[in-house]
Formats: C-alpha cells, structure tokens, sequence
C-alpha cells in the first residue's frame, strides 16, 4: 500500500522511475536504527468455509467476497486497539467494498479472527465455523450507523483511540457531494461498552453495528487541507496521538486523496478532548520528496509516536500496489512536527511479504509492536487492476511484529 524476484525487481523499478519530481521540504538527515521484526506468518491469514478460497454462495452472505476473486486474509491499512482483554485488529475492508473490516483476538501478535461464528456445510451437515472476513465497524452491510455525509462502501484507513472514557473511530470516507476523500469520525455504540476500556462485541451479524455516527455530528471532521497546501484535494489516512507529555489528542493525516497533481503532505492537527473535532490549526509534518528520495513516488499513512522521550513519525512511501511500498521512520520536534526525512525507509519486500505499508504502532507492558499490511508473495496487486498481479487473487495480509529503535540522531 517478494513476489519473484525478477517481478518486484522490475516493479519496484518502474515505480522509481514514474516518481513524481516534487521540490523537497527538507534536507535528508541521518536517523537513529529502525528495525522491524520478520514479517514471516500472518496475524489473519482469513476464515475460509469452503476451499479455494473464494466467493461460497453456501456460506452466508455477509461471509463473501463481493468484488474480488479472493479476499482470504486480506487486512490492509490496519490499526489495533487493545480493548479489555481482546485485542481488535480493524482495517480496510475489501471484501465489503472499502467499508471497515474487524478482527478480534486474546493475543496482539496472532490469532486475529472474524466474529461471530458462522455455519459451514459439510458432508456430514453444518457445522460453526469463522466468518471468512471480519464483520464490519458498521454492521452486517457497512451501511448502518454509518454517517450520511459519506458514500457507503468507501471507507478505509481506520484508527482509534480512547478518548474522554470512550472509544472513537476515525476513517477516510468519499464525500456524497464532492465524491473527494474527507476525514470522518464514529463513536462505540453504548451497548457495546464494557467496564474501562473493554468491548463487548455483538454476539449476531445482524446486531447493530459496532460504531456509529456521533449524534452531534453534521459532516465531516475536515475535507481539504489549509489553502497554502492546495486547495481541491481529499483528505485519507487519519491516526490519532495522545501526547504523553500533556494529553492532548491529535490527529495527523495524509492531504492528497490522488485528486491533485501536487505533492502529497502529511498534517498534524489537535483534536478537541472528546475527539469528536478539530480546533486550532493545521501543522505541517512532511512534504513527499521524490526528487531527492525516488522511493518517496508517495508519502501516507502517517502515525506519530513517542520512543526514548523522542517524536517518531511512521509512514508509507510508495505505490501501495506495487513491491515498491515501503515503510519509513522520521524524527520529529513534536506532535505538530516538522519532521526530517529519512534517507531509506527501514521495512522493504521480503521473500515472505511484498510491499509492506499501512503501518501502526500498539504498545502493550512496555513492548512496542508495528502492525502492517504485505502482498501475498505470488500475488502483488489485486484482480482487475493496470498493476502486473500475474494471478486471479490478491491480498494484503496482516503482521503484527516488534518494532525497535536504537541510539540518537546524528
């Protein structure tokens, strides 16, 4: 957001030559060490009914695919929240369009699955087992308790954060007026709350769904950047940061849903306690910079956050599409930023995954993992797109790894 070698060579080159020349925002700097642990097993490798893995008119109907020749494990732009004792893994949802996919797991690194149980026939008669694709954040369709001001079926890039004693859902959405990318909000259905942080999940697909529209809410949170940034481009990848230091939420996000020709910029802007708005202004973090930094064609999804008392700022570079998605690490001065650019982007296709991106960070009793979304080796891109996929199936499968970061800034 690798396959054989001769393929991600070839793609990866292709994307550095179709980078974009965009003027840069900042000289590159030496980083402190980032490193990632092996993205060698999925966290979610799907929950088939049937074999192949593919659409199943026999298992029910909020279990296919609806879009894709195959969805199994497909997880990408994923954050995770720790709520209680389970762990919630939420994520662009393909197989329910572009609506929000959730998984639910006891573990942070592993064992993330749909809910509820489902029935499977078998030879011998129907039997539970794991829908094949999480349940959506907006019930059974991605239409319920979704907020009017966005198109059904076009969410994506969630996060979420506990804010002011409950749980808010951030997301990019497709405005029904300017069909351009803003920013929207949700809050955790009441009935679903538990004691502090935890969730209840519903136990029936066809329960109401998960997050909804705040009862206040009139529109969106923001659809387009401060003027000086350009002005008729969308707003996607929201992340949410509480600043350990005083508190304070803050909401960063990537300005250019692909609409412009100008260089995508990532913003940071502080969020109103209760997280359900923006106020004061907005902050740049990092500007792309192809021109300098080839593996730059694209900078996105960015995540703040705190380590050894410094502001990292974690982001995506690249195609999304393609082997040459990459995962990057900047220092920051602050949650508003700036940031310097990286010289290299520290997490690069593997033999194991291709394409790593999307990333979050979880930190749980002190460890710090980084969750990401990779291409299934034999399979880069989806079905149906310009991309070289070379196969009928696509996914982006979900890790869950250790994320370190050692010594200072030179």
């Amino acid at each position: 957001m690798g396959a054989r070698l001769g393929l991600a060579l070839a793609v990866l080159c292709l994307a550095v030559l179709m980078a974009p020349m965009v003027t840069a925002s900042s000289a590159p700097a030496p980083r402190a060490t980032v490193t990632a642990g092996p993205l060698a097993t999925p966290a979610f490798d799907g929950n088939p009914c049937g074999h192949p893995a593919r659409d199943d008119p026999s298992c029910p109907t909020w279990n296919r695919c609806s879009r894709l020749a195959s969805c199994t494990g497909d997880a990408p732009d994923p954050t995770i929240i720790k709520a209680g004792a389970a762990f919630l893994a939420i994520s662009t949802g393909t197989p329910l369009g572009n609506s929000l996919q959730v998984l639910v797991s006891d573990h942070a690194t592993s064992g993330y699955h749909a809910w509820p149980m489902g029935q499977c026939p078998t030879p011998g008669g129907s039997v539970a087992c794991r829908l094949r694709y999480g349940s959506s954040a907006f019930g059974i369709d991605g239409r319920q308790g979704l907020p009017s001001w966005t198109l059904p079926g076009t969410q994506l890039a969630p996060a979420a954060a506990f804010l002011d004693g409950r749980w808010v859902l951030y997301f990019a959405g497709r405005s029904a007026s300017t069909g351009r990318y803003c920013l929207g909000v949700a809050v955790l259905d009441e009935r679903y709350a538990g004691r502090a942080t935890a969730i209840r999940l519903p136990t029936d697909p066809t329960s109401p769904p998960l997050f909804i529209a705040p009862p206040t809410s009139t529109g969106p949170l923001r659809c387009e950047p401060p003027s000086r940034f350009g002005r008729t481009m969308g707003l996607v990848d929201p992340s949410v940061f509480v600043d350990p230091v005083d508190g304070t939420p803050w909401l960063a996000y990537k300005a250019n849903d692909g609409s412009s020709p100008l260089a995508a910029v990532l913003l940071a802007q502080q969020l109103t306690p209760d997280g359900l708005h923006l106020t004061g202004k907005a902050h740049l973090l990092l500007t792309q910079d192809s021109a300098s930094l080839p593996w730059e064609a694209t900078i996105e999804n960015p995540e703040m956050v705190q380590i050894q008392g410094r502001y990292r700022l974690l982001f995506s570079a690249g195609p999304w599409n393609t082997a040459g998605y990459s995962e990057a690490m900047a220092t920051c001065t602050g949650p508003s930023g700036p940031c310097r650019q990286p010289n290299r982007p520290f997490l690069t296709s593997t033999p194991t995954a291709v394409g790593p991106g999307g990333g979050s960070v979880l930190t749980v009793d002190g460890t710090l993992d980084m969750a990401v979304a990779a291409w299934n080796p034999t399979c880069v891109g989806y079905p149906g797109q310009s991309t070289p996929s070379g196969c009928s199936t696509g996914a982006r499968r979900l890790f869950v790894v250790p994320l370190e970061v050692s010594g200072r800034p030179r």
